[in-house]
């Protein structure tokens, strides 16, 4: 998986994990290069990870470290912004 390719994908996971579980920006750039890097080895066809929506995996990766998974639905705006802000206003589809 290139990161320029799917780069606004990854950088949503990244302020996700930073503005929303409060992670440092250093450890959210670090579980995300991990996973890539787990996704490139173990997954058959890594494409499929973008039919998940960027807030579901940074929550799953958030709540390993906090403990405690986010309900979507507490922090529409603040993921609509961050979606708006790597999607120049494209809205990621919602589940």
């Amino acid at each position: 998986m290139s990161m320029s390719a799917n780069e606004p994908f990854w950088l949503v996971v990244i302020d996700c994990l930073v503005e929303l579980h409060g992670l440092s920006s250093k450890k959210a750039r670090s579980l995300v290069i991990d996973l890539k890097t787990r996704l490139e080895i173990e997954v058959p066809d890594p494409d499929l990870i973008y039919h998940v929506e960027p807030f579901e995996l940074a929550n799953d990766l958030g709540s390993e470290h906090s403990g405690t998974p986010l309900r979507p639905r507490n922090f529409e705006d603040e993921y609509a912004g961050i979606v708006r802000r790597h999607y120049d206003g494209v809205v990621a589809r919602r589940s």
